[in-house]
């Protein structure tokens, strides 16, 4: 928390504080502070934080500002992307899906989210041992991968590379070959 001579800078909850500062007069007057920007404006900041963290490998800092920003603005989609992503890399697969499927809870048309969601259905199918279970997580990411195709993910490119990574299950399946097309019907 900052403080300076005449103001916190900080937000707690809500948009604004009152920082109460004594005067020489006995006598306390308050003075209202708004935070810079919007809540949006904030979390993006915030998120912009939480992504440089992240290029620097600071998965746990990272983390803290993705939260951070989920609390700022709790439509941010991103923020909750961001927050799946730090369990992600660090190969947490079911707490990363949990953070991606609270994405799309704040925000269902936020395309990453469905994105990442079925990456991780996908990895998941490459670990079971289960075919009927190996088939139903496949389902599932495909099932994603459509959703995100409808909600406006145009990276065509990274479905045809992430069929060597984290989509590899879903290599040469028909369903799989028209998303990649950018063909959802």
């Amino acid at each position: 928390m900052h403080f300076s001579d005449k103001a916190c800078h900080t937000p707690l909850q809500g948009d604004s504080i009152a920082f109460k500062k004594a005067s020489s007069s006995s006598k306390s007057t308050t003075h209202e502070v708004k935070p810079k920007g919007t809540p949006r404006e904030r979390a993006l900041a915030i998120v912009g934080d939480g992504k440089k963290l992240l290029d620097t490998g600071d998965a746990e800092g990272a983390r803290a500002k993705f939260i951070e920003a989920t609390t700022v603005d709790p439509t941010m989609a991103q923020a909750f992307v961001g927050v799946g992503v730090t369990y992600y890399v660090r190969e947490r697969y079911d707490e990363a899906l949990d953070w991606y499927k609270k994405a799309i809870d704040a925000n269902p048309g936020v395309p990453d989210s469905y994105y990442n969601t079925a990456c991780v259905y996908a990895l998941r199918s490459t670990k079971s041992a289960d075919p009927s279970e190996q088939a139903e997580l496949r389902k599932q990411a495909l099932r994603y991968i459509r959703c995100a195709l409808m909600n406006g993910y145009i990276d065509l490119k990274t479905l045809e590379e992430d069929e060597k990574g984290d989509l590899k299950a879903l290599k040469g399946d028909p369903t799989f070959e028209k998303y990649k097309k950018g063909e959802t019907d």
